[in-house]
């Protein structure tokens, strides 16, 4: 082999993973724009047949078959990078994104990959270094969505949104060029077998909701946004190791041991607090990537067919598509099994697979991938290091101060996770009309922390940022959503508990606060009740027992005319603040089903005077806000 032809090889193999991970950057931003989509049209339709119908998109892989077939490999390859990017610009480009392209682009996008998985195979390039190709692609795409506190690109409009986009599909198009034009087939890889591709629908669900996650790690470990992120890329880091050593180490014993400790973790995922989460996401992030790289890992003597392939990636779209939907339908429709099952199987299939490739074949040895692996993994620490130092110095340094006067300003909000009526996710919005009230304190509920149906972002790290005032937070549904209460005021929280359980129902809970107003105190209670549940509006208010002055506030589920639930608040002495205002029927919903369709109340102890209500009228979520200003007895 001539000496050009040596070293346009070994260019290639750090083009062809950089290729990957690119792609997979433009893959995971676009799968997060369907699932706010199947949101808001459950919502309106039904759940079940718009699940059926986000399922059928991740099967769209099969229609690739025709053109893998009969399609040359770099054709087959530049037109299924093409197909990401098409996607990937349109979803850029059309806002709002319109129910058809939120389906559309993912469906086109998910063939795009699997003409690629065809063209990598097809060209003798080994499957096992996929797995730190793609662990690569998902710490891009963190270190990406980092600086706007994981709002994703996608959504966002203006200059720097545009510009961020044609820089990463630039580069990823000048990437794929290359390898197709210049390196061709691996000359030196011979026609390695391949992996399990369906192993990566288990292990991107993983991903998607809780490994690379920094609202997952914040809301079960504790910490702050910076440091979330910063416990992300290192286990990334751990990650790719691991899957170098994955492909080098044919063992059958280690390959049991990772995935007997990835089952185990999978399912203490939703019970893992404080340092036992962030333990938890780097151990479980490097054993599952270590079964993914085992799964991947090529062997044999026979490439395999194109079938073969697209059916793998159908498998692993599908796997992938189940696991979120089942996850996310037991928070209101509770399946027949514990809900710590669905992570603890994803990790298992992972696992299953790993051990069945190990026992089946011995791994082809991989050619002159320790460049490729020295400079995965050296990029990979200039991430870790670099994103969360970026984040730490331009953290927000509040000094809180009681303020002098007796007047405090509240906002109550209900953001359903920043999802606007027109299935946009719209943080920025929700800031600035929290702002416009310049609130002492915030009051919200259905706070998204990493939730994939909506979209997957950490929406009280974005909120707090922007207004750059501290929280405290309350899980509800489960640790990833619930209610929070920001303060620009000195507070202390001084309770928080999950409400009565009602059955088939969401689970519920309320958070309470003291914020200190120049010499007096103002309790603040937070709080989503279920629709007609006299119980959970007992516990709440002896969760109150009767301190004053004190203001009460949340989406309680209940209308003027709902007479029980409204007098439990009249009688224990509390005052509708939009009654006093001078009229009780003014909607608090951005889309009433009525003329007085109002879901959202705040009520004040009788030693409060209300000196300015109002109600926002911005559609970036199904609720209003609403914007009260107190006056402490003096």
């Amino acid at each position: 082999m001539s000496r050009a032809r040596q070293t346009a090889i070994s260019r290639g193999h750090l083009l062809v993973p950089l290729a990957i991970a690119l792609f997979v950057v433009m893959l995971a931003q676009i799968v997060r724009v369907l699932f706010p989509r199947v949101l808001i049209l459950g919502e309106d339709t039904s759940y079940l047949v718009v699940g059926l119908l986000a399922v059928m998109t991740f099967a769209s892989p099969l229609v690739a078959l025709p053109l893998a077939r009969w399609v040359a490999v770099e054709r087959v390859t530049l037109a299924g990078g093409l197909a990401i990017v098409v996607a990937r610009v349109a979803l850029q480009l059309v806002h709002p994104i319109p129910a058809w392209l939120a389906f559309a682009a993912p469906s086109i996008a998910f063939v795009g990959a699997c003409l690629l998985l065809v063209g990598h195979r097809a060209s003798g390039r080994h499957d096992g270094r996929l797995a730190a190709a793609v662990v690569l692609g998902l710490a891009l795409d963190t270190a990406i969505r980092a600086p706007s506190h994981t709002w994703d690109l996608i959504w966002q409009d203006g200059a720097a949104a545009i510009l961020t986009t044609a820089a990463l599909v630039g580069v990823a198009v000048a990437a794929l060029w290359v390898v197709v034009t210049r390196l061709g087939r691996a000359a030196d890889a011979g026609p390695p077998g391949g992996g399990i591709l369906a192993a990566l629908g288990p292990y991107l669900m993983l991903q998607l909701v809780f490994l690379q996650n920094p609202g997952y790690v914040g809301s079960q470990s504790g910490i702050g946004f910076p440091g979330a992120v910063l416990v992300v890329l290192a286990a990334d880091v751990v990650a790719i190791v691991a899957a170098v050593v994955a492909t080098r180490q044919p063992g059958v014993v280690p390959t049991i041991i990772a995935a007997g400790l990835a089952g185990v973790l999978g399912w203490l995922a939703t019970s893992a607090h404080g340092f036992g989460a962030v333990v938890l996401v780097a151990v479980l992030q490097a054993s599952v990537t270590f079964c993914l790289a085992r799964a991947l890992t090529s062997g044999g003597h026979s490439r395999p067919a194109e079938a073969r392939t697209v059916v793998g990636a159908t498998a692993a779209g599908l796997s992938f598509a189940i696991l979120v939907l089942l996850w996310m339908i037991d928070i209101d429709l509770p399946l027949p099994f514990p809900r710590e099952a669905v992570p603890a199987a994803a990790a298992a299939l992972v696992g299953l697979a790993a051990i069945v490739r190990t026992r089946s074949l011995q791994p082809a040895e991989e050619p002159t991938a320790g460049m490729t692996a020295r400079a995965i993994v050296v990029t990979m620490l200039g991430i870790a290091i670099l994103v969360p130092g970026f984040l730490w110095i331009t953290r927000s340094a509040t000094d809180l101060e009681p303020i002098p006067g007796p007047e405090v300003r509240v906002v109550d909000y209900n953001i359903r996770g920043a999802v606007g009526v027109d299935g946009m996710l719209r943080p920025d919005d929700i800031v600035r009309e929290i702002a416009s009230g310049d609130p002492d304190v915030v009051i919200l509920q259905e706070v998204a922390r990493g939730w994939p149906v909506m979209g997957a972002g950490d929406v009280l790290a974005y909120i707090q940022a922007a207004l750059e005032m501290p929280y405290v937070y309350q899980p509800a549904a489960d640790k990833q959503f619930g209610n929070a209460i920001l303060s620009r005021l000195p507070l202390e929280r001084i309770g928080a508990e999950m409400l009565p359980d009602v059955p088939g129902e969401q689970r519920r809970s309320y958070l309470a606060v003291r914020v200190h107003v120049g010499e007096g105190r103002l309790v603040i209670i937070g709080t989503h009740i279920t629709p007609d549940s006299i119980e959970q509006i007992a516990a709440l208010l002896d969760a109150w027992g009767g301190t004053t002055p004190a203001v009460i506030a949340g989406d309680m589920n209940m209308q003027p005319d709902d007479e029980a639930s409204v007098a439990r608040f009249r009688d224990a002495g509390l005052v509708d603040a939009e009654g006093a205002a001078g009229d009780e029927c003014r909607t608090t919903s951005s889309e009433p089903l009525s003329d007085c369709d109002r879901p959202d109340w705040i009520w004040v102890t009788t030693d409060l005077d209300i000196t300015s209500f109002r109600i926002g009228a911005i559609d970036a979520s199904d609720h209003l806000p609403i914007h009260i200003t107190v006056a402490l007895p003096a």
